[in-house]
């Protein structure tokens, strides 16, 4: 395969990378013609910032841009930044080589068709990545115990930092449990938007669209974090009466794990949704609201139509707020 690079960025001159071998590895496990040709464009921040802009309604930088001239044998262009690479590489020259490398071979999967927009597209492209990548002697970047960044953001976009799966786990469920501190007796409101926002920010940071069902699992240590939070009182009711305590002492764990196995079906689906159908960043709050508001109207519906703790409740301090629901109703 033909590999044409064009540098741009004279900095990418200090670093003898190559690219040529590791887009042609990646062409050969990927199925590509023997004739195929690909350009790889060496440049910055502001460039790929320009063409994310223009080409995907992004306003900011990423690291890798693929675009696919839908040709057998003109494949497309793949441009990579400097400036992003470097600092998804915590500017270890060594690290900035491989994680280099790891771009020309996602990038040049894309230009040949690959994608991971779904979880069933991600798997097989990740696995197609990783053989490249063992082939140039570069390590498994998707490893749980490999914690360097290794963002993408060619035509569908994503990007963020691979955490280990444990503590992005309890990052939701610490969310979970900051946000439910809103509500009686607490009434910290400023908590319940710190929560669920910087849970939020875990979503819409994903280094990749997950899917639905992976965006549930990974959101669902925030809705069980918040619910049983949240939900204490219920628990709580049966330790002032002694004879009840008695009674249902036994039923504490349980009841817990019940509250907490809810929370995490209810309250996960409005991550899900903004990580099913990711969108630009100006759509994707509003999908947000409107899958809480579905789940708070569903939950409400299906559970004796009792409120339960509708997000309006932490506006209850503050009354030019909350007597506004007497116009459109918690829900509004």
């Amino acid at each position: 395969m033909n590999v044409y690079i064009d540098c741009s960025d004279k900095r990418w001159e200090d670093f003898k990378i190559d690219l040529v071998r590791a887009a042609r590895v990646a062409a050969r496990i990927g199925g590509a013609r023997p004739d195929a040709e690909i350009s790889i464009i060496l440049t910055d921040d502001a460039e790929i910032h320009m063409l994310n802009a223009q080409y995907r309604n992004i306003d900011r930088p990423t690291n890798v841009l693929s675009f696919e001239l839908g040709d057998p044998q003109l494949l497309g262009d793949i441009y990579i930044s400097f400036d992003t690479v470097w600092a998804e590489a915590h500017g270890n020259p060594d690290e900035f080589i491989a994680h280099t490398m790891h771009m020309a071979v996602h990038g040049t999967l894309h230009l040949l068709g690959y994608d991971h927009i779904n979880d069933d597209d991600a798997d097989v492209m990740q696995s197609l990545e990783i053989a490249a990548l063992k082939k140039l002697g570069i390590k498994n970047p998707y490893a749980d115990d490999n914690c360097d960044v290794t963002s993408c953001g060619e035509m569908c976009g994503c990007g963020d930092q691979k955490w280990g799966w444990c503590w992005t786990a309890m990052a939701y469920f610490l969310c979970g449990v900051v946000a439910a501190m809103g509500f009686a007796p607490i009434n910290a409101w400023w908590a319940t938007l710190a929560g669920v926002g910087v849970a939020y920010g875990l979503a819409t940071g994903a280094k990749k669209s997950r899917g639905f069902w992976r965006g549930m699992c990974c959101a669902a240590p925030f809705g069980a974090g918040y619910a049983i939070a949240m939900f204490w009182w219920v628990l709580n009711s049966i330790f002032v009466v002694p004879e009840l305590m008695q009674q249902f002492v036994w039923w504490t764990g349980p009841a817990l794990l019940a509250i907490g196995l809810a929370g995490a079906i209810i309250f996960a689906f409005p991550f899900a949704v903004i990580q099913k159908f990711p969108g630009n960043h100006a759509q994707r709050p509003f999908l947000f609201a409107a899958a809480w508001t579905l789940v708070l109207w569903g939950r409400e519906w299906m559970l004796t139509g009792f409120p339960w703790n509708p997000l309006a409740n932490i506006t209850l301090p503050c009354p030019v707020i909350a007597n506004s629901m007497a116009v459109w109703g918690a829900l509004g």
